[in-house]
């Protein structure tokens, strides 16, 4: 967005229509970009400057191989004199703010609210000159392609010594790196400081944080939020994306669906979180969601900076919150930058993502843009003030996250859509509406007959 202050206007007015950003749509993040400011395709071009398991498997993250010598190189293209950009909105032309490389133009093209759709028809060569795409982290893994995205390192130079260790995994094939992370999202557990006084006996985010810094105690800490009055938190949606990336993968090397113990543990989690009346069953951003931001009985929301920064103010503009790492290090909406293979400009689009990736010019009039640069995030960032969480400096919550998760994105294209199937039909094991066998096989079955999901 050109202006944070659009950021929250979004917010309110989401909040305002409540339910309007649905899970399906990445909750606020989609709707900023689907439901909100981008409902027409707009051009915008920067003025030049001459300025140089099984089922019960539990996924971790592999490390990038390195670059075999034998590997193929790419046939570098640099015909083109413009660096066209397409992004689900302009935060891009505001990060850039008028830089072009040196002898090109920039021009950054936002489409409708069908996005993906568009972007697909683009890649895949039936309309429009495309060198650089942006997505989101749900949809990275379908993106992260030779056949939609040119490795990175056989363009030219990039450095990866201070990049946050998963946006190098998560962005990494065998010919090495394919995409670089334009913000980062670190995952929070977002609280009330006055309910974390009553039933804690302290709000300071060191103390809070010890006692949810592991699963065990989150759910010991749950049952004194009870004992003193209050319920943990309105829904138990938050807590799935609260247990990593692991949860999120849903498919094997070979294509098979398999069902991650982080998953597994999610849904026994949430069963006894709300059998024991330890939450309530609210969705993310449905009505009782958004207003348990004010009505000051639960403890808080698993969240993340954005949320707490931009969204939360719109809710209780008290400032009578803080941040504080969950059991799980994780993310919530990570947007990326790939270079596509029909690029005319190679070179030149790779000085474009250094810049808006590396060189970390990102801002908004309030708040953190995070960058995926650890010293310039430190430099920029570690003394700044965030008024919606009662002044708190968050910079070291965020900066821990980031350096602890191991993986934001699922394993392949079909990943999230198979998240939220799963997610479907444990909620009725959670619920007690069905057995926890009955739950999964209720889920095996959605996906066998939804073999196209995801996927054109």
């Amino acid at each position: 967005m050109k202006k944070a202050i659009r950021y929250a206007a979004a917010s309110a007015a989401c909040l305002m229509l409540t339910g309007c950003a649905s899970e399906r749509s990445g909750g606020l993040v989609g709707f900023f970009r689907e439901n909100y400011f981008e409902q027409t395709t707009t051009t915008q071009e920067t003025t030049t400057i001459q300025t140089t398991t099984e089922r019960t498997t539990e996924y971790t993250t592999a490390q990038p191989e390195e670059i075999d010598d034998v590997l193929p190189g790419i046939d570098l293209d640099d015909s083109g004199s413009v660096v066209t950009i397409y992004s689900f909105n302009s935060d891009v032309k505001t990060f850039l703010d008028g830089w072009t490389p040196l002898g090109c133009r920039v021009k950054v093209e936002t489409l409708s609210s069908e996005y993906y759709e568009e972007l697909d028809n683009l890649l895949n060569g039936r309309s429009g000159d495309i060198d650089i795409f942006i997505v989101d982290e749900e949809y990275l893994a379908k993106y992260l392609s030779p056949e939609y995205s040119l490795p990175l390192e056989q363009i030219g130079d990039v450095d990866t010594s201070e990049m946050y260790p998963s946006t190098i995994t998560d962005c990494s094939l065998e010919d090495g790196l394919h995409a670089m992370a334009v913000t980062l999202n670190p995952g929070v557990f977002l609280y009330n400081r006055s309910v974390a006084r009553a039933a804690l006996g302290t709000s300071d985010p060191d103390e809070v944080q010890s006692m949810i810094s592991d699963w065990d105690k989150f759910y010991d800490t749950a049952r004194r939020v009870k004992t003193a009055g209050y319920m943990m938190m309105p829904g138990f949606d938050d807590m799935f994306r609260a247990f990593g990336g692991e949860a999120m993968r849903f498919t094997d090397k070979n294509g098979d669906v398999v069902v991650s113990d982080a998953a597994l543990d999610w849904a026994e989690g949430a069963r006894t979180m709300y059998s024991s009346g330890l939450c309530g069953d609210a969705p993310t951003w449905s009505e009782e969601w958004v207003e348990s931001f004010s009505s000051r009985k639960y403890l808080g929301v698993f969240a993340c900076n954005w949320l707490a920064e931009y969204t939360l103010p719109y809710n209780d503009s008290s400032s009578d919150w803080a941040v504080c790492k969950g059991p799980s290090a994780y993310t919530w909406g990570n947007n990326y930058a790939l270079i596509s293979t029909r690029s005319d400009n190679m070179t030149a689009s790779l000085r474009v993502l250094n810049r808006l990736c590396m060189d970390c010019e990102q801002k908004y009039l309030n708040g953190m843009a995070i960058p995926n640069n650890r010293s310039v995030f430190r430099q920029k960032y570690s003394n700044t003030e965030i008024s919606s969480i009662g002044y708190q400096k968050p910079y070291e919550v965020y900066d821990s996250v980031l350096e602890n998760v191991t993986t934001s994105v699922g394993g392949s294209a079909k990943d999230y859509d198979l998240s939220q199937m799963f997610m479907y039909e444990m909620k009725k094991y959670i619920t007690g509406e069905v057995s926890f066998d009955a739950a999964l096989s209720g889920f095996y079955d959605q996906a066998e007959d939804s073999p196209g999901i995801y996927v054109d």
